[in-house]
This record gives structure tokens, sequence and C-alpha cells, in this order.
């Protein structure tokens, strides 16, 4: 094989490797974009069941006031609060490296009047166990109506 044979199979095995990594990249990004959906889903409905298939069960978090919350602190939040408000996220970002990432995004929250809530950006960090992205940790800071 000639040398020019070697260096033409070797690029075409980088882009092979680079076309893989870019699909991983979008499979991660649509798989926690979906499970943003079912997680406000589940905070609306009051479906504690499928939030604790999200939240890892050690989930910490740093509230907008500066507090740490445990999950268990985070859904006695959500029993109190959640009767009466929708939530929207946008202004999405994720950053993935292996097993882990980080979803940032803003999230408003709405009266069920529409009315603003609040509105605050957050973010979550993922890691993937058993083949499914679990939240280990958050943090939210408001940012006004």
């Amino acid at each position: 094989m000639s040398h020019g044979s070697r260096k033409l199979i070797g690029q075409c095995a980088l882009a092979a490797l680079a076309l893989v990594a870019s699909l991983a990249r979008a499979d991660t990004q649509s798989e926690l974009r979906a499970l943003e959906k079912r997680r406000e889903a589940a905070i609306e409905s009051q479906n504690f069941a499928t939030l604790q298939t999200i939240y890892s069960p050690d989930f910490v978090a740093v509230t907008a006031d500066g507090q740490f919350v445990t999950r268990d602190q985070l859904f006695m939040v959500f029993r109190k609060s959640s009767q009466q408000l929708s939530f929207d996220t946008d202004d999405i970002r994720i950053v993935a490296s292996g097993n882990t990432a980080v979803f940032y995004g803003r999230l408003t929250a709405k009266m069920s009047d529409g009315s603003p809530a609040f509105v605050s950006r957050f973010s979550h960090v993922f890691v993937k166990k058993n083949g499914a992205w679990i939240c280990i940790a958050g943090q939210s800071t408001p940012l006004g109506k």
C-alpha cells in the first residue's frame, strides 16, 4: 500500500470518528431536551414517580437565595407550588463530555391566569448511568419578571 493510500485511509478514519462523535452529541442534546420537557410536565402534574427517575437520590442544588436543597426538599417545594404554575424553558445550552452533561436554560414560571410568577437562569448537571441521564446537581439564579 502506498503512502498516499495510507494517508487517505487515515483521513477517512478520522472523518468517520468525527461523524460518530457529532452524532453522539446530537443524541445527547435531543435526549436532554426531551428529558427537560418530561421534567416540566412531571412537576406540573405532580408525577413524583417520574421525577424520582430524573433526579438522583443524592441530588443537591443551590437555590436562588443561596441555600442548599436536597431532592426531598425540592420535591416538597414542587408539591406546594406546582398546582398553580406552568413552566417553559428556553435559551437552552447543553455542554457534554462523555457521560456527563450540563444543561443550562431560562425557566419562566407562569400562574394559572398566565401572569409571570418568576424567571430564572438554571443549570442542571447530569450523568448517564445504566443508559439513562440522571440529574445530580442544580443551581438557580433569579432574573426578575
